[in-house]
């Protein structure tokens, strides 16, 4: 776990404002004004590094992979959807 978060405080550190600013909270960002980019293009507007090879030894998933959430946002998940009347779909992810 050391690895990992190690990493991603890493990747968060080189990151930058998607505008160019030398840091960005990303709690505050409005990603709607991004919804629209490809992924690819996100990451390179926000200098999102790729993981280590230590992270992803250590066991780094995606959001889309096994164990990419927890229990706690899948039953989030699967209680919104519910009370909005459609159909959950974790795209695979699983706790």
């Amino acid at each position: 776990m050391t690895q990992r978060i190690g990493d991603a405080m890493r990747r968060g550190a080189l990151s930058h404002g998607p505008d160019g600013e030398p840091d960005v909270d990303f709690m505050r960002v409005d990603w709607f004004r991004f919804a629209d980019l490809p992924l690819d293009e996100a990451t390179r507007r926000f200098g999102i590094t790729t993981k280590s090879a230590t992270a992803i030894a250590a066991g780094t998933t995606s959001p889309w992979g096994p164990a990419g959430i927890s229990p706690t946002q899948l039953s989030s998940g699967r209680q919104l959807a519910q009370r909005l009347g459609v159909r959950y779909d974790s795209y695979g992810a699983t706790p």
